[in-house]
């Protein structure tokens, strides 16, 4: 019940997001409820981080010590890596179709049964083993998702846009749009940074894509699901475990 639960909140907030920001500024509000969310588990982990980075890294004697050890350092920190990863998953199911949903699924479920197995075996002592547990699970469940992601698609056929004008490419590249100026103008500069990059590639490579070639694009595309991928399994272990701690209180 608890992972069901967990699953039809972060699915039900990542259908409001995707089947409203065509039409509307307000679907920013479901981007935002994400990534506070996620903020909720980054601020968690910051806090446990933090006196370990200070005391192995900076000198107790200086300002930076004091600041690395507080709160509002964990907070900033925490706040960035949170919207890195909210905004990346928000990319990702608008660029994504019903094969980048399944595997958003899939992720979820290796991450789950990660958290799992860490829990369960006693690997970890008491007081940090389900923040640690929780994102080392996050983590290591997107890298062995994306992983498979790249290896099915590695022999994907280049872009249909592409074409030999650059201006031409980009142009073809803006075919995903919002009504809100603020969404359509990010997600268009997106498409137009991707559209760069497979140009310059195709060019480079004279319009054949070689194997060494292929392999940094998706090494590249590899870098962005992993953060979409990190940032769905932090928002569902996070709802599961506060499902977890109040049942146990």
């Amino acid at each position: 019940m608890k992972l069901l639960i967990a699953g039809l909140v972060v699915g039900g907030l990542s259908l409001l997001w995707l089947f409203t920001y065509k039409f509307t500024c307000l679907s920013v509000f479901f981007m935002f409820v994400m990534i506070v969310v996620i903020l909720i588990n980054e601020f968690k982990l910051k806090l446990t981080q933090r006196r370990c980075f200070a005391n192995c890294y900076i000198n107790q004697n200086s300002f930076w010590y004091t600041f690395f050890q507080g709160r509002v350092f964990a907070f900033l920190s925490a706040f960035f890596s949170s919207v890195v990863f909210g905004v990346a998953y928000g990319v990702y199911l608008v660029k994504g179709g019903v094969f980048d949903y399944v595997f958003v699924g899939v992720s979820i479920l290796f991450s789950y049964g990660i958290y799992f197995l860490f829990n369960k075996n006693g690997i970890l002592s008491e007081s940090v083993k389900f923040i640690i547990s929780k994102n080392f699970a996050s983590f290591s469940a997107a890298l062995i998702v994306a992983f498979l992601i790249v290896v099915i698609e590695f022999n994907q056929t280049p872009p249909a846009y592409l074409d030999n004008s650059l201006s031409q490419t980009i142009k073809n590249a803006s075919l995903i749009y919002s009504s809100c100026s603020y969404l359509n103008d990010f997600f268009e500069l997106l498409r137009e940074i991707e559209a760069l990059e497979w140009w310059g590639i195709m060019k480079f490579s004279a319009s054949n894509v070689n194997f060494y070639v292929k392999f940094i694009v998706w090494a590249l595309f590899l870098f962005g699901n992993v953060l979409a991928l990190i940032g769905v399994n932090k928002m569902f272990l996070i709802i599961y475990e506060g499902k977890l701690f109040n049942g146990k209180k």
